[in-house]
Order: C-alpha cells, then sequence, then structure tokens
C-alpha cells in the first residue's frame, strides 16, 4: 500500500470512535459501515481544517486580553475540554519532537509520518511552511474545545482567506455537498455525510471556526457558534483557568500548548455514561491539567489529574525503594520502575482497562519493582546495575537452584541489619543479594552496600513510575540486542535505535501527591 502508514492510522482511529459510538448507541449496527463514514469526514475534517473557506464575516468581539494563547477568546466558560496553543508553528515542533520521542518502538519518526501524511493529502499538516502556503497563519495559535458535550470546536488562525477559497473550491468540485445559510450576520457552511455527524464552518475575522457536530448529542441548532461569539475571552476569567496556570508554573516553562477537562462535566455527557466498568474510578477525578512546550532543544510536558477525596487509596499499592535507591541509580543510562504492587493495580483496575499490562509479569512471579543498569551488553554477558522488587520466593529459590556449587561459591553477611549474600560464580556475573520474603534487592557488578544503606525517607517514595533513557551512553549494537525481544525485524529495529539514539535524555515520571497524580515527560536532544 503506497501510504501505508496514514491510512492504517486513519483506519484504526476511525474504528476506535466507531467502537465507542457503538457503545453510546447500545446498538448494533455492522462497525464497518460508521467506520467508512467515519474515515470520509476525517479526511474531510483535514482538508477543511486547513483549506476552508466562506469568505470573511462580520468582526468577532474581543473582550478581553487573553494572553499569549489567543483562540481562547472564543472558549465559552464552560467548556467541558480544551486545549490551546500559543502558535502553529511552535506547536507543529512540539507535535514533531513528541512523534521523535514516543515513535521509535512503533517504527516511525517525524519525517516518515510527514511523508505518509503528503501523500495521503497533498500537504505536510506538520510543516509550518505548507500551512502558510494553504492561508493559515503560523504565527498564532489554535484552540479546540467543547462545550454542553464532546463534539469539537476548532479556531484556527487565518492570514490569506483567497488561498483557503480555492482550496474549498476544489473540495466542493470533488462532488461534497455542502449547505450555506446566514447565523449572526455570518455565511455558516454545512456538511453532512451521514445521518451521525455534520460538519460547520465560518470565519470570524481572521479566524476560521469549525465544529463536528455529533448529532446523537442533540445540540441546539447554531448553539456552537452563539457561544463562541458570546464567550468574549471568558474561560480566562474562570477559576479553572487559573487553576491550569498554577498547576503548570513550575512544571513546563515554555507552555506552548495547554489544556483542561473538567470530569464532571464530561461524566454528564454519553460519554460518561458509556464508561461502565471505567465510571467508579473516573468519578474520583476532578479536573485535568496539561501542557507542553518545547524549544528545540528540550521537549517537556505535564500531565495533573486532582483527586479531591486524596490519593491514600493509592498509596496503599506503593512500594517503597531502598534507602540509598535514588543516590545509587543517578544517571543510569538506564531505569525502569514500577513502584506498586502490580497485583493490586490489576486488582483494582483490572475490569476498566484490562489485565494486560500487568498479567505476563504477575504470572512470571514478578509483582512489581525498579531496575537500573550501568552496562548492559547482551553479546558479552555483561551488566552492572540493580534490581528491587517483589518477586515470588519459589521462583527466586529455582533461579538459585540453577547456580552450581552455590553455596560452596556464596559468602553471607549483614549489612544495615539485613542478610547478605554476595556469590562470585566463574564465567557468570558476580552479584549479591538480600531477601525478605517477597523483597528482594539484587546488585550485579556494584556493591549492594549503597542501596541498603541511608537515612530519612526517600524521595522516589512517590513515585510510582519512572522511565529514563541516556540513549547515546550506549552503542548502537548494545540498543540493538536489548530491543531484539521487542522489535523483531532487523529493519525495524535499525530504524528505532537510530530514532532513538538522536536523543540525549528521554524520561517519563508518575509521582503521588496528596491529592493529585502528576506525570511528567522531558526529552533532550
Amino acid at each position: 500500500m503506497r501510504h501505508g502508514f496514514s491510512t492504517s492510522w486513519i483506519r484504526g482511529f476511525a474504528e476506535a470512535i466507531d467502537h465507542t459510538a457503538s457503545r453510546l448507541r447500545g446498538s448494533r449496527r455492522p462497525r464497518g459501515m460508521l467506520a467508512a463514514m467515519c474515515r470520509r469526514a476525517l479526511a474531510l475534517i483535514v482538508g477543511l481544517s486547513f483549506a476552508a473557506c466562506s469568505g470573511p464575516g462580520a468582526r468577532g468581539p474581543r473582550a478581553v486580553d487573553v494572553g499569549p494563547h489567543a483562540g481562547l477568546v472564543f472558549v465559552p466558560p464552560t467548556a467541558t475540554y480544551v486545549v490551546a496553543t500559543t502558535r502553529l508553528d511552535d506547536a507543529l515542533r512540539l507535535l514533531r519532537d513528541a512523534i521523535d520521542g514516543l515513535g521509535p518502538l512503533a517504527g516511525v519518526d517525524a519525517d516518515r509520518v510527514s511523508r505518509e501524511l503528503t501523500g495521503a493529502f497533498g500537504f505536510d499538516p506538520l510543516s509550518d511552511a505548507a500551512l502558510a502556503q494553504l492561508g493559515l497563519d503560523p504565527t498564532r495559535g489554535l484552540a479546540l474545545w467543547a462545550d454542553g458535550g464532546v463534539g469539537p470546536v476548532l479556531a484556527l488562525p487565518v492570514s490569506e482567506p483567497a488561498r483557503l477559497a480555492a482550496r474549498i473550491e476544489e473540495l466542493r468540485k470533488s462532488g461534497a455537498v455542502v449547505q450555506v445559510e446566514r447565523i449572526e450576520g455570518r455565511e455558516v457552511s454545512t456538511w453532512r455525510p451521514d445521518r451521525e455527524v455534520a460538519l460547520h464552518w465560518t470565519f470570524v475575522d481572521d479566524w476560521l471556526l469549525l465544529h463536528l457536530e455529533i448529532l446523537e448529542e442533540r445540540e441546539a441548532p447554531a448553539a456552537w457558534l452563539r457561544a463562541a461569539l458570546a464567550a468574549r475571552g471568558s474561560f480566562v476569567a474562570t477559576p479553572d483557568h487559573a487553576a491550569l496556570g498554577a498547576a503548570m508554573a513550575t512544571r513546563v516553562p515554555e507552555r506552548t500548548a495547554i489544556g483542561l477537562l473538567r470530569m464532571d462535566t464530561l461524566r454528564a455527557t454519553r460519554v460518561g455514561a458509556a464508561m461502565g466498568p471505567c465510571l467508579p474510578l473516573a468519578a474520583g477525578i476532578g479536573r485535568i491539567f496539561a501542557s507542553a512546550g518545547t524549544d528545540g532543544t528540550v521537549a517537556h510536558g505535564a500531565l495533573v489529574l486532582e483527586v479531591p477525596g486524596g490519593t491514600d487509596g493509592v498509596a496503599a499499592v506503593m512500594l517503597a525503594p531502598p534507602p540509598g535507591w535514588t543516590a545509587t541509580r543517578a544517571d543510569a543510562p538506564m531505569v525502569v520502575e514500577a513502584g506498586v504492587d502490580l497485583r493490586q493495580v490489576q486488582a483494582a483496575l483490572g475490569a476498566c482497562i484490562g489485565t494486560e499490562l500487568t498479567r505476563d509479569a504477575i504470572g512470571s512471579g514478578i509483582f512489581g519493582g525498579r531496575m537500573f543498569a550501568r552496562r548492559a551488553d547482551v553479546a558479552d554477558l555483561e551488566f552492572e546495575g540493580a534490581l528491587a522488587a517483589l518477586i515470588d520466593p519459589a521462583v527466586v529459590a529455582d533461579a538459585l537452584d540453577e547456580i552450581p556449587g552455590l553455596d560452596f561459591l556464596s559468602k553471607k553477611r549483614t549489612v544495615a541489619g539485613q542478610a547478605v549474600v554476595s556469590v562470585d560464580v566463574p564465567m557468570v556475573p558476580s552479584f549479591a543479594y538480600a531477601q525478605r520474603g517477597e523483597a528482594m534487592v539484587v546488585a550485579v557488578e556494584t556493591s549492594i552496600d549503597p542501596l541498603l544503606t541511608g537515612a530519612g525517607p526517600d524521595p522516589a517514595a512517590a513515585e510510582l513510575l519512572r522511565v529514563e533513557l541516556r540513549p547515546q551512553a550506549w552503542s548502537a549494537d548494545q540498543w540493538s540486542e536489548l530491543l531484539r525481544p521487542l522489535v523483531r525485524r532487523e529493519q525495524a529495529r535499525t530504524f528505532a535505535v537510530r530514532a532513538l539514539r538522536r536523543w540525549k535524555l528521554g524520561q517519563l515520571l508518575l509521582v503521588r501527591e496528596p491529592q493529585a497524580l502528576v506525570f511528567t515527560a522531558r526529552g533532550e536532544r
């Protein structure tokens, strides 16, 4: 298939929408019918988002200074969710960084995605130059929101309406039936690809407003446009907007993009009614704040989930690290930590998210923990690092039984009140371990003593998850061998390693606070 990545992505996105819509309807309508409609709608939305025009309308109201996120002028104060960016070009740079950072294991990077999108749509939506050619203004930002439901409204900054007019004429000639009516003194165009959705668009000053209406939500005619015109920047005066700024003030210095989701409002929509077994989990979450930024070298983002009732329940499943863990693993090229008891996580969340993320680890006898590696050469059987985890004692006993002459080649001593066994076997990396029931600490080719000693609470005790990689610390061959179990095909693995080693640091972190869960991401080129 010539455009395999882009078309498969659209197909998968459409199928996901189809599955959700089927649950909302509670019907048995064949999924393929709605999937086909979703693909047509998505294709036209992409086209219209960068190429729609019915001519500039009357000037829109400007009541307050909304700051760097200019599109917020149209966002109603009661919006269910909001996303806004400062500039289109900065937002595209952030998006490309996100693709480059998260794409290696999927075999994609921003350049590959750009090529596929260009082949599918005739222009590159990830290029600010391409968007400028279409008549959009890359120096201003966009806003995306929904009010009273989940059907989105998008505000795009326009620089050259004539270019957009030419593009929409091309789309109309392709056979799309577009209705035009006057609402609030403006020409509003509507395309109805199916009984399920309608797409509306109009101009307000130098902005293009688009709305994807989900007909099952039964919103009042033109309510989206009237709410946008009446907003006059009132969203920035809400306590939620102030709370968003406070939550991100110290976490994301350059807030290229910001986001807010009001979970109480979402639960009142048809999406909330379809949450099923996830509803109790969602009921414990208040607002969700998000922000991300990049300067071209460092990209960072944060997601804050408010938990008004407190996070004591989360604390109950957490695993405290050894006292000296944080200081010892500092600057290690690879750190992977799941500081929770996976059995309790599966019991609490399995009905909502399934067991795929926890089942294999639990089945193998590993119930959660942490590891870091300073050296890892699979080909030469070299490893230097440590593990602190909950492990089934029977699994540990079976593994130790595989070591010939263990009793003869091991030494026992006490460190910080714990019994430590040191093992030095020819042809096998030396290691030491301390075991108390399921809790086990293992150090390979490094001293175990710093891990077991220390005073006071460890700052990492609040961490539920940490993934930290320093890709340039190891060679491409070392990374290739490490990724072999995850990426089987050699060509795909070579691509993944090359994309990974473009970065100096990649970090994902999930932290528990008294009334919030905070997820942060950071990448340094």
